[in-house]
C-alpha cells in the first residue's frame, strides 16, 4: 500500500457526505484559515466509497446513539462550537 496523507474541506452542514479512498485512516480534524479540515492517510490508488459525516452543535439534543467521534471545532471566535462524527462505516459507492 502506498500510503499519502490527503486533506478534505468540510461542509458545515448537519449531515454531508465524501468520497474517500477505502479504508482512508481519519487522522485528525481542526480549523485551517478560519475553515474545518480533515487530514486522512489514504492509499490513492484504493478504489473509492462514500463516507458519511454530520456535525452536532453543542447544547443540541440527539435522538440517536452517537456513532463516531472525530473532532471538535469552533467557528466565530468560539460562539459555535460544533462535534464532528462519522454516521456509518465506509459503504460502497
Amino acid at each position: 500500500m502506498n500510503t499519502v496523507i490527503w486533506k478534505y474541506d468540510l461542509q458545515i452542514e448537519p449531515m454531508f457526505s465524501l468520497e474517500l479512498p477505502a479504508k482512508a485512516r481519519i487522522l485528525t480534524m481542526q480549523m485551517q484559515f478560519d475553515k474545518p479540515v480533515m487530514w486522512c492517510a489514504v492509499d490513492p490508488d484504493a478504489p473509492r466509497v462514500i463516507r458519511r459525516f454530520g456535525l452536532i452543535a453543542t447544547g443540541n439534543q440527539v435522538a440517536f446513539d452517537l456513532p463516531k467521534y472525530i473532532g471538535t471545532f469552533q467557528l466565530f471566535g468560539g460562539a459555535t462550537v460544533l462535534h464532528l462524527f462519522e454516521f456509518y462505516d465506509e459503504l460502497k459507492s
